[in-house]
């Protein structure tokens, strides 16, 4: 289990970072090659296998987290409420920085 969570760690800050590209993009204003590259079905393609990608690792992620707390004696109904609140300071941090107008 350690390297699930080593591996987690390294992966964040490249999800985060990647965050932040998507973040401050106004993608409407963006042409077809400038969104999927100079081939536009292969780049589509990429970014359907990421969202599928990231769609089944939500899935595990929960796995995983209820059994964390379940294995630790926390309160697994807090974890809803507590993941609410995390995507909500995400998304404040994430606006906040991000130019409008």
């Amino acid at each position: 289990m350690k390297e699930i969570l080593e591996t987690m760690e390294t992966l964040t800050p490249k999800l985060e970072a990647l965050e932040a590209l998507l973040a401050r993009g106004d993608f409407r204003k963006e042409g077809l090659s400038d969104l999927l590259g100079p081939n536009p079905k292969a780049g589509f393609s990429r970014l359907i296998e990421f969202k599928a990608m990231l769609d089944r690792m939500r899935g595990l992620t929960w796995v995983y987290l209820e059994a964390a707390a379940s294995a630790g004696k926390f309160p697994a109904q807090r974890i809803p409420q507590a993941l609410k609140e995390f995507l909500q300071e995400q998304a404040v941090k994430t606006h906040s920085g991000k130019k409008t107008g």
